[in-house]
């Protein structure tokens, strides 16, 4: 199933991100301030994978609910019109951020939206130089905010 970006936004969006929340508003304002400027558009809450489909006989409308929910969601999505970046932002990420972005990313490549490339980062405010030698090593950057 492709990804379902949902609404686009500009780059220069003010305002609280969907699902974004908490002290995480922080590296969304960090990466906005740093890095916005070099895409066109970002999308947030993007969902990606199949869901899960409910049990027989769940009516229609909880059944689509049940499937969007169970989807996996990418906190942002940046796009230009080279390539596509998958964005998480996690406070003091570990390894179940890596870990999310690889499934992100191998669900998207699973069934792209286009034949851009795709890279993914993570936007933390801090990491291990482990998990970052992993994270590099998969091709994931890991971007250190300074909030």
């Amino acid at each position: 199933m492709p990804p379902l970006l949902g609404r686009a936004f500009p780059t220069d969006f003010k305002g609280t991100p969907p699902r974004i929340g908490g002290k995480e508003v922080r590296l969304w304002s960090w990466w906005q301030e740093n890095f916005a400027s070099f895409w066109e558009l970002v999308y947030f809450d993007v969902k990606v994978g199949h869901g899960d489909v409910a049990e027989p006989g769940t009516p229609v409308n909880v059944a689509r609910a049940w499937n969007d929910i169970t989807r996996f969601r990418i906190d942002m999505v940046a796009f230009s019109d080279s390539e596509w970046l998958l964005v998480e932002f996690r406070l003091e990420a570990g390894p179940g951020a890596l870990g999310s972005v690889q499934m992100y990313k191998t669900l998207w490549l699973a069934d792209p939206p286009d034949d851009r490339p795709v890279r993914a980062i993570i936007v933390t405010d801090r990491s291990t130089v482990d998990l970052s030698a992993v994270a590099a090593l998969g091709g994931t950057a890991m971007l250190i905010a300074d909030i």
